[in-house]
């Protein structure tokens, strides 16, 4: 549920931006400086999410590889007695 909140609040700031960005260059009528400002706090909000997912998918194939040695070395034991 935390990890939801996470990414709901990241679209949240990135959807933000995007409208803030677009709205200031409406009225302002150069639209450089503001579109690029959003596009870098967009990219980032997305970087942060799919850096969260390569962190967490890293962490459970370590769990998986250390279930598989405990496993292993069990096994082992097992067959010596």
């Amino acid at each position: 549920m935390k990890k939801f909140r996470m990414y709901v609040a990241t679209c949240i700031v990135a959807g933000g931006a995007w409208n803030a960005a677009i709205v200031l260059t409406i009225k302002s009528g150069s639209p450089g400086l503001y579109m690029l400002a959003a596009a870098c706090i967009c990219l980032a909000a997305i970087s942060l999410v799919l850096a969260d997912r390569a962190v967490h998918k890293y962490r459970r194939a370590e769990q998986e590889a250390y279930a598989r040695f405990r496993a292993k070395i069990h096994r082992r034991r097992l067959s010596t007695h």
